[in-house]
């Protein structure tokens, strides 16, 4: 099915987002309230300066509206335990009550594990290998029950570095004159987007007619942690250090997305490529 399109003529939509204080929902509210083309409700479990954001952990207690965006929900896997997924499908289940025109659910790429020798495409079988990664895909469910749509995002980064990220151990190490680093492993490759791309999708599929269903949202763009570490090094202007790998791995890790059908069903494509998302960031530390 298609979802209709409500109040798109002449009223303005107005648009919900869950975890607006986080990493991506802070960089979604104020895109959205720039454009001026929405009202945005900005729901957080942390204070907002804000005029009209609600602060709550309850999520029975969201307004009614046109449009809902969910991203409130844990970024870092390992902090999602049995207690956190049984949250997060609460405050699904909760979102789901209010009959929402159109929502759209913010999930990760992560679900098809780091196995697949080629890009990924939205009929792969996931991998559930833990509590955030079954916590997902039930989301999922429920949102597609509900006639939502799911974005499965890749490895997000932005002008912000992304706490407890590989970029922020790579950067922080780095910044330092050392001629040695340390990470886990260097032969790991990840699709990295940048987070305008990220927003700049979200939107269009507000504004889109979008069927039901599971999106893979990327660049289809495979880079190796090595590949990541020189990056960085050009940025910084600084020679490549030694890069010492504490977990070495004995399998190719490697992710990256097959980003067709989003692309074919609103018109976006992803803009900033990897070398010009990371000279951004570094510039904006450096300034």
């Amino acid at each position: 099915m298609f979802f209709t399109k409500h109040n798109f003529q002449g009223d303005r939509l107005k648009v919900v987002i869950t975890g607006a204080s986080g990493f991506i929902g802070s960089e979604m509210l104020k895109e959205l309230v720039r454009q001026n083309d929405y009202d945005v409700i900005p729901v957080s479990r942390q204070s907002l300066d804000f005029q009209g954001a609600i602060l709550t952990y309850d999520f029975s207690n969201l307004p009614e509206a046109d449009v809902l965006i969910h991203c409130g929900e844990p970024s870092v896997a390992s902090s999602v335990g049995k207690k956190e997924f049984v949250e997060n499908i609460y405050r699904a289940t909760c979102i789901l009550k209010k009959k929402y025109s159109k929502i759209i659910y913010l999930s990760s790429s992560v679900v098809y594990g780091d196995r697949y020798h080629f890009n990924v495409n939205e009929d792969c079988p996931v991998n559930i290998n833990s509590c955030y990664v079954k916590s997902k895909i039930e989301v999922e469910k429920i949102v597609i029950e509900n006639s939502g749509i799911v974005l499965r995002l890749a490895n997000v980064y932005g002008r912000k570095i992304k706490k407890d990220s590989l970029f922020e151990n790579i950067f922080d190490q780095l910044k330092k004159p050392e001629s040695v680093i340390y990470l886990k492993n260097v032969t790991s490759e990840r699709d990295y987007i940048f987070i305008d791309d990220v927003v700049s999708c979200v939107i269009g599929v507000i504004k889109g007619q979008v069927r039901k269903g599971i999106y893979n949202v990327g660049t289809g763009d495979s880079f190796s942690v090595s590949k990541v570490v020189n990056l960085f090094c050009q940025s910084l202007e600084r020679e490549m250090p030694i890069v010492t790998e504490t977990v070495p791995l004995d399998f190719r890790s490697i992710l990256v997305l097959n980003v067709e059908k989003i692309k074919s069903s609103i018109d976006w494509i992803p803009s900033v490529n990897l070398e010009e998302g990371i000279n951004i960031l570094v510039k904006g530390y450096k300034n």
